[in-house]
């Protein structure tokens, strides 16, 4: 959770203090930090959009792709269902076929998308 709420609020992002490679928490940040690099460019360069505290979208216009972060700060699992205008976010919703790893509908312009997050966790999808 904390890993992916600094990715998603911070420019730049390295780890730093975790030093025994059989851990399990060195595993899942070395895991964490690979995505992360994959989808560096959104975080870096992307244009941030809050949709409320726990849901974040990172754009790249260029690519007309997103990244959603979205957190569940609770200690129980919450569903929550968002609205997203995609071209308030820069995005041509015409050349938008998918949103992975989230349930959505399109209608029009605009992305309703439908997930749960587990207590103290992080969930990531990406517009396409």
């Amino acid at each position: 959770l904390e890993f992916w709420w600094y990715a998603s609020v911070v420019r730049h992002l390295g780890i730093g203090g975790v030093k025994a490679p059989s851990s399990p928490k060195y595993k899942a940040l070395k895991e964490a930090m690979k995505r992360y690099k994959r989808l560096k460019d959104f975080y870096t360069r992307g244009e941030f959009y809050g949709i409320d505290e726990t849901v974040h979208i990172h754009t790249l216009t260029e690519k007309n792709e997103a990244v959603i972060n979205a957190f569940n700060l609770g200690a129980k699992e919450v569903k929550k269902r968002i609205e997203i205008d995609l071209g308030r976010i820069g995005l041509n919703h015409k050349k938008i076929k998918r949103v992975e790893n989230l349930q959505f509908e399109k209608r029009g312009s605009k992305l309703f998308i439908t997930f749960k997050i587990p207590a103290l966790s992080p969930v990531l999808g990406m517009i396409r």
